[in-house]
């Protein structure tokens, strides 16, 4: 009869299960111990490769749930932009001849639709809103497909609807975590300089706040980079605020890196859908001596003009383009967000024991 032992993660436990097959596992929360991986159980692993070809995976087999989440945003893009532009059509400028060294003089407004101005806001308004459920519908479809599930599209919105508030508001406090230091550093500063009638210590300050500021940032930005995914976790049993922070206890330097990492991967494809989202909006100035244009039609021919003419591609070329490079960025930020989600999957203590037992 084989002996007793409680103490045994797996094997003979108090169930006097047998050892499964296979090596054992080190995870990261359980540093010095060893875990046997549960047969079907996605184990995550350190390796840098393994790590990226999962995330490109894991976007790639969540498409069927993660395209209604696209058309729905692209929906949105379509409709809000739309409309934002009929509200610029309604504001007009006069004094567009006033050149200086060839810098234009711009403007004075002398016509604009406020019902349009605000129902463009309200819209703007809804639209993040509704893009912000989309993304964390897409952060939970993501974060399940780490831990080896296949959550459905229905139920990924409705723990994006569930979690909006929370992670609002987390998100909220995030920022006045970080501001409020740094506002009162400034206005301490102000007070000092002001009281010692000496304005160099403005300068000092202001150089010594630089260098402080630099690692203060990158150590809060690695903190704060697992909100959404703390938000839709159906693992965590502490608040969203500490479960982020968790996530890179002991394991900060990994942690940074494989953030520093993932940015560098998506640089060159965020430029060219940069390029592609310019090339429908930028407004061309040109300025030689005392005659100026604006894309290509000269300033005198332009003593009144509409601010929703002077924008190219608010005849719809603009907006096309507008969509396809949000397809792109969509598709771009699923892998993104495979990457992050395989750090948090490993490196948060609760998720990593999770996917233990699951």
């Amino acid at each position: 009869m084989s002996d007793f032992n409680p103490d045994q993660p797996n094997g003979n436990g108090p169930f006097n299960q047998p050892e499964p097959a296979g090596p054992p596992t080190a995870q990261p929360w359980q540093e010095g111990q060893q875990q046997y991986p549960t047969q079907g159980t996605y184990v995550p692993t350190h390796d840098i490769g393994e790590w990226i070809a999962s995330a490109f995976r894991n976007a790639i087999e969540s498409i069927p749930q993660l395209a209604p989440l696209l058309v729905a945003q692209l929906v949105i893009t379509g409709i809000s932009t739309w409309i934002g532009f009929r509200a610029l059509e309604g504001i007009e400028f006069v004094n567009l001849q006033s050149i200086d060294e060839g810098d234009l003089g711009f403007f004075d407004i002398v016509n604009f639709d406020s019902g349009l101005i605000i129902q463009a806001v309200l819209i703007g308004i809804a639209a993040a809103v509704a893009g912000t459920v989309l993304n964390l519908a897409t952060t939970y479809i993501l974060l399940q497909k780490q831990h080896g599930t296949a959550a459905n599209t229905a139920d990924s919105l409705g723990v994006g609807f569930q979690k909006l508030l929370p992670f609002i508001g987390w998100t909220i406090v995030s920022f006045l975590w970080w501001i409020l230091p740094v506002a009162l550093f400034v206005g301490g500063s102000i007070v000092i300089a002001s009281v010692s009638g000496n304005g160099g210590i403005i300068a000092l300050l202001s150089i010594v706040g630089f260098f402080v500021a630099i690692p203060l940032a990158i150590w809060y930005f690695v903190k704060i980079s697992f909100l959404r995914f703390a938000a839709v976790s159906d693992r965590r049993t502490k608040s969203i605020w500490s479960s982020t922070f968790q996530t890179s206890e002991d394991n900060f330097w990994p942690v940074f890196g494989r953030l520093l990492l993932s940015a560098v991967l998506l640089i060159i494809p965020s430029f060219i859908i940069n390029l592609i989202f310019q090339s429908g909006f930028s407004v061309n100035v040109e300025t030689t001596g005392e005659s100026a244009a604006i894309n290509g039609v000269p300033v005198e021919n332009l003593d009144m003009i509409n601010l929703g003419e002077l924008i190219p591609g608010s005849d719809g070329t603009g907006i096309i383009l507008l969509l396809i490079s949000t397809a792109l960025g969509t598709a771009i930020g699923w892998f993104q967000t495979g990457l992050h989600a395989g750090i948090f999957a490993f490196y948060n203590r609760e998720e990593a024991k999770a996917t233990e037992t699951i």
